[in-house]
Parts: structure tokens; C-alpha cells; sequence
């Protein structure tokens, strides 16, 4: 089902995050997208990936969670398509059951996951994941892209579609790749709504950026690209969710008792946690000792986790530090448990690295 062209090369580096993608549909020079990737290396500090073809490059940096030793990108099928993707699929081992029941997975990703299901679901494939995720990917034979982002935007996709020289579209988890693209950021102009919002709200609106020309895919949207030429030519975006509130239609929801709805949202979360602990890694908690991420440690607690790793940050004002709740939760769950002091000169010292970020 999926092969590993000779295209791929990997190289690792040392850094915290999570994975980034991003890519150019254009005439661009071979070393554009390695030196977009290498922007948001921070992201993925594993391996990165690279991929070319029919003027369109995909480039990808990895943190490895999932299927560690076969989970590279850009990861292809046997018919050529090829996908990049951030996040993770959290029905990824149900969806897998189905998936493979004629043909096996070739591997335990849940990138392959992604693959498997437009195969089989074409666009509609995404209204089948649970996740957090923003993924792309190519159809060589259908001459287009494809890409969509979670439900509520956990994933960041920022992308562009007015010409840049011999560049038509561009996307990418963060405005940093982007940037790094001589063509793009040699016309880049600041957005004066993209700048009210960020000043009036501390974010930057979710279809939004500080350019003109870059915006960002919108929660649980798609979207997908036609090159030139092509039966699907031109970009057109969809909505794949919206958020329903109210009762369900053709009539009233009942009434829990109180009770009643204290153990449906216990269960839920403990449901929610577990899916979110599917890793072939160490997993832990940041623990600040407040009500959410104390109810996360017990949910752990409770789905059957335990040694769970925490970690709590310290404060040498007292009206900030919650170290004491922190520590209390840790011991009432056992769990391995790091914590630092965290000070102003620890705060200065970062700042370098905080702007690069």
C-alpha cells in the first residue's frame, strides 16, 4: 500500500514540538522547500522528508509519536498518491480494523490511516477522522491537492493563493515556511485586519493572518487545489463540520438529573484522555495543579494509566505559584513527578529562543 521513493532523504536534529508541513504548486527552484522546512525545524526535530513532482513539492518535518520506525513523510501509496500531515488520528486503530480487513497496513501509521481512507472516500474521507490533524496531499493522477484541518483548528494550515513570480499556491503550519520562500516574502504586505484582530484579542482571527496575501484554512474545512489544466482546476473550500448547538432536531433533549449528567461528562472526558494517550512513546501531563489539568491526571488515572509522568512549573510570587496543588494531585495519583522553579532570569534567558518560536 505505501512505498518510500527514492525521493525521501531524512536528517535529525534535537528540539521540542510538533510536526510541520508545507509545500508549493509552481516553478520554484529544487532548494525552496528544503529551506521552508528547515524554518519550522523546531516542529519536527526527527527526520524530514521531501517530495517533488509535476511542479508541486511537499516537504515535511517529523516528531515521532505513532509507528516511529515507519511513519516517515511524505508517505505514498501504490497509485502515487502522496500525503504530508501534522497531528494525530485518535480513531486511527478503529479506523485501521476497517481499512486493512482485505489488504494489511504496511505499516502502524495513522498517516497511512489518511492514505487508506481517500482511497477509499475520495474527499468525503475526511468526515471519517477523529484528531486533531492538518494534512495535504497530491493526486498525481487527478492533478489536484487535497488538504482540510480538525474540527476546531487545533492544527494550524496557513496558505496562499496569489501568484508569487512562477508560484501559484502555497501552504504550511506556520507564516515562518512561508517566509522563507524568496518569491512570497519579497511582496508580503501587512494586513491591517489581520493586525485589529491581534491587537483587540491577543490572536489573529482563525482565516486570518498578519499579510494580505496569507490566510489561514479555516476549523473543520477543506479544501482542494487543481493545477493547471487539470478537470479540477482552480481552489475551491468547503466546510466538513460545523459545531450543532440546541436540542437534537425533531424534538427535545431530555433532562439529566444532576448526578446523571456528572457521570456522563466523567465519562466522556475519561474517554476523550484515553483516546488522546495512543502513542509509541512516553507520555506525559503538564500538571499546573488547576481544575483542568488535575481532571486530565485523573481521567489518566481512572482509564488504567499508571507511572503517568507529570510536570509542574514553580513561581517565586506566591499568588502565582500553584505548586502545592500540583504536588497534591501528584501524590494522590502516583505519578512520576518532575517539577522546577521557574524565575525571571529564566524567563529573560529564553526570550532569544521564544522569538524564534
Amino acid at each position: 500500500m505505501c512505498s518510500y521513493p527514492d525521493y525521501y532523504f531524512f536528517s535529525v536534529e534535537t528540539s521540542p514540538d510538533m510536526c510541520g508541513i508545507c509545500g508549493i504548486v509552481g516553478l520554484s527552484k529544487p532548494g525552496t522547500i528544503v529551506t521552508m522546512a528547515d524554518a519550522i525545524a523546531h516542529r519536527g526535530p526527527d527526520a524530514d522528508g521531501f517530495y517533488r513532482q509535476d511542479n508541486v513539492s511537499l516537504g515535511h518535518r517529523r516528531l515521532s509519536i505513532v509507528d516511529v520506525q515507519h511513519g516517515q513523510q511524505p508517505m505514498a501509496d501504490e497509485s502515487g498518491v502522496v500525503v504530508v500531515f501534522n497531528g494525530e488520528i485518535y480513531n486511527h486503530p478503529l479506523l485501521q480494523e476497517e481499512l486493512g480487513a482485505e489488504t494489511p497496513y504496511q505499516t502502524n501509521s495513522d498517516t497511512e490511516t489518511i492514505l487508506r481512507a481517500y482511497r477509499k472516500y475520495g474527499t468525503k474521507c475526511v468526515e471519517e477522522l477523529d484528531g486533531m490533524f492538518a494534512f495535504v496531499l497530491y493526486d498525481p493522477q487527478q492533478q489536484c491537492l487535497f488538504g482540510a484541518r480538525d474540527r476546531l483548528g487545533k492544527k494550524p494550515l496557513y496558505y496562499t493563493l496569489r501568484p508569487f513570480g512562477d508560484i501559484q499556491f502555497a501552504f504550511a503550519s506556520e507564516l515562518k515556511a512561508l517566509r522563507a520562500c524568496p518569491e512570497i516574502v519579497s511582496e508580503l504586505k501587512l494586513s491591517e485586519e489581520g493586525m485589529i484582530s491581534y491587537l483587540l484579542n491577543d490572536y489573529v482571527s482563525s482565516t486570518l493572518s498578519i499579510y494580505n496575501q496569507i490566510g489561514q484554512l479555516a476549523p473543520g474545512a477543506a479544501f482542494q487545489y487543481g493545477l493547471a489544466g487539470s478537470a479540477q482546476e482552480g481552489f475551491r473550500q468547503w466546510n466538513y463540520w460545523e459545531r450543532k448547538i440546541g436540542p437534537p432536531a425533531g424534538g427535545k433533549r431530555a433532562t439529566p438529573s444532576y448526578s446523571q449528567a456528572g457521570q456522563t461528562v466523567i465519562d466522556l472526558l475519561t474517554e476523550a484522555v484515553e483516546r488522546r494517550f495512543m502513542s509509541d512513546v512516553p507520555v506525559g501531563v503538564l500538571l499546573s495543579g488547576g481544575i483542568d489539568s488535575s481532571t486530565v491526571v485523573a481521567c489518566a488515572h481512572r482509564a488504567g494509566f499508571r507511572s503517568l509522568k507529570t510536570f509542574s512549573v514553580g513561581f517565586q510570587e506566591d499568588s502565582f505559584d500553584e505548586t502545592p496543588y500540583a504536588a497534591e494531585v501528584a501524590s494522590l495519583y502516583n505519578t512520576d513527578h518532575f517539577h522546577r522553579n521557574f524565575t525571571s532570569q529564566d524567563l529573560v534567558d529564553r526570550v532569544p529562543r521564544l522569538v524564534q518560536m
